[in-house]
């Protein structure tokens, strides 16, 4: 469908294997000394297991298996408790908190958490516990599966002390380590706390010390808000991007924050920063000589912006593989619309999608694997979730991606093994 005419109708949806990112049990082993419980019929973990040990974390995670007998009785709350306490009895290294993910079930049969976790606390006060949801039924709520669980692992967060410290919340990669956003925090004098850098659970602890959430994905905007309520913790929401112009903007309004924090007046001139980001955008387009290019909404939290921005800088971006229009990218969409109005727009997770009708763009650079899947190309840019890619630093890292897809061909499945996606 052209842009001009994009709709996104709720329908069946087809799941190719480039489809996935960060699931649930990839994400809750972020938290240091954690380990997870499932509680679910044997069918509904398969996802979590087979992620659990293609991603090397099989020792963080055990299955409770209900039978139907259990679940249509109600019997299985009785279980939870025991295994706990069974689980506890085995494990060589005694974790830190325990999450306990029910199902889809969970959503119609009402397991009673409260009651669960108050007898679990009483019986265990050295572990933190926290019931989540594996709920897919959920993911076109307010309340998907990733905001219940960053909510819930944030909530173990208790109010302390404030230092002059920071957090980053939202990033399930570490944040790259080039970017310029270390350096600005190194001039204020002012530590970070990220939860994919942690190796201790007190570590995580100490996130409640810090003055500032600066969020970083969609997911944590509700957890900020109550951080911010709970915790006195307030936050500056900012989505990654490629576009200097927002770049330049947030770090005007990130060094005034962080002023109000350390109290030093420091002088943060981007000029240079953006003029080389912006260098590089356009010599990246110019090296790709006109060759089409394709973006997918697993590659980036903003891939309506990413498209917004290539085509400014002279790319010829032509295919846009997005599910939905997100709040945030609406500004971004509407003026593809009116500017580019004949860019091609289709949803991969749409039940056409396993048609393959867009196999006419397998000429195409993609960024990400998803469409690279979708239109059988053989340039394909490694990204999803930006790679922990940051600020303008970020936009030369994307653009030396760009230009080794251009230059290299690529095996699709083998990229879709090494990123440890399961179906």
């Amino acid at each position: 469908m052209k842009c001009s005419c994009a709709a996104f109708p709720k329908t069946l949806h087809y799941e190719s294997p480039a489809h996935g990112g960060w699931g649930i049990v990839r994400m809750g082993a972020l938290i240091p000394e954690v380990y997870m419980l499932f509680y679910t019929p044997a069918a509904c973990g398969r996802h979590s297991a087979f992620g659990a040990y293609l991603n090397g974390i099989k020792d963080k995670v055990s299955y409770l298996f209900l039978t139907e007998e259990e679940i249509v009785s109600g019997s299985y709350e009785k279980q939870i408790v025991p295994a706990v306490e069974e689980l506890l009895s085995v494990l060589e290294k005694r974790p830190r908190c325990i999450l306990l993910f029910g199902g889809c079930i969970d959503d119609f049969l009402g397991t009673d958490y409260e009651a669960l976790k108050s007898e679990l606390n009483n019986k265990f006060p050295d572990i933190k516990f926290r019931f989540c949801h594996m709920n897919p039924i959920q993911l076109d709520t307010k309340n998907p599966p990733g905001i219940t669980l960053f909510t819930n692992i944030f909530s173990m967060l208790e109010k302390r002390e404030k230092k002059n410290q920071i957090n980053f919340i939202g990033n399930n990669n570490v944040l790259d380590k080039d970017s310029e956003i270390y350096e600005l925090l190194r001039l204020h004098g002012i530590e970070y706390k990220s939860l994919p850098d942690l190796k201790d659970f007190d570590s995580f602890l100490e996130m409640g010390e810090s003055k500032l959430n600066l969020v970083l994905s969609p997911r944590c905007i509700q957890s900020a808000k109550k951080q911010q309520d709970e915790l006195d913790i307030p936050y500056l929401p900012f989505l990654p991007c490629y576009d200097v112009d927002l770049i330049e903007t947030f770090y005007e309004k990130f060094n005034s924050r962080l002023s109000a924090i350390s109290g030093k007046e420091v002088v943060f001139d981007t000029r240079k920063m953006k003029e080389k980001a912006e260098k590089a955008l356009r010599d990246t387009a110019a090296y790709l000589q006109g060759q089409r290019v394709a973006i997918d909404f697993q590659s980036t939290v903003r891939p309506v912006t990413l498209a917004k921005t290539l085509l400014k800088y002279g790319f010829n971006v032509s295919l846009l593989a997005i599910d939905t229009v997100t709040p945030f990218e609406k500004e971004s969409f509407e003026y593809l619309r009116e500017n580019y109005p004949e860019l091609e727009v289709v949803s991969p997770i749409h039940h056409d999608a396993a048609k393959y009708e867009h196999r006419s763009f397998s000429d195409a650079l993609c960024i990400g694997f998803d469409c690279g899947y979708m239109v059988g190309s053989k340039h394909i840019v490694d990204l999803q979730e930006d790679n922990g890619f940051f600020g303008f630093a970020g936009i030369a890292k994307l653009m030396e991606l760009i230009k080794k897809a251009h230059d290299s061909k690529a095996d699709v499945n083998e990229i879709i093994k090494e990123a440890k996606l399961v179906v």
